[in-house]
């Protein structure tokens, strides 16, 4: 039975991305902090690209963490019912073998 609710690589996929929007913003910040300015670039602007990127990992962090929770639960779900079959097929198992010995 696999996963219906996220493919198992969601939270990889999102923690990657999370990971990218943090590089930015250090890179981001990093102009912000040092005053650079330049032609092609403002201090300003790569403070609020800074904030911008943080949010952003923020929001793929928290995709990550619903996906795998997401997933840890079709885990959880997908054990409880082969450890039910198991059960099941060892007292079907069991009682073939109680009703063999009555009948010998």
């Amino acid at each position: 039975m696999k996963s219906m609710r996220f493919g198992r690589s969601t939270s990889a996929v999102a923690l990657r991305v999370a990971g990218e929007h943090v590089q930015r913003a250090a890179q981001r910040l990093s102009v912000w902090r040092e005053k650079q300015t330049n032609a092609d670039d403002c201090y300003v602007r790569a403070g609020h690209e800074a904030v911008a990127a943080i949010e952003n990992a923020i929001i793929e962090l928290q995709n990550a963490r619903w996906s795998l929770k997401g997933e840890i639960n079709d885990d959880r779900i997908e054990r409880e019912v082969r450890i039910e079959e198991f059960l099941t097929r060892e007292r079907n198992g069991a009682l073939d073998g109680a009703d063999r010995e009555q009948s010998a």
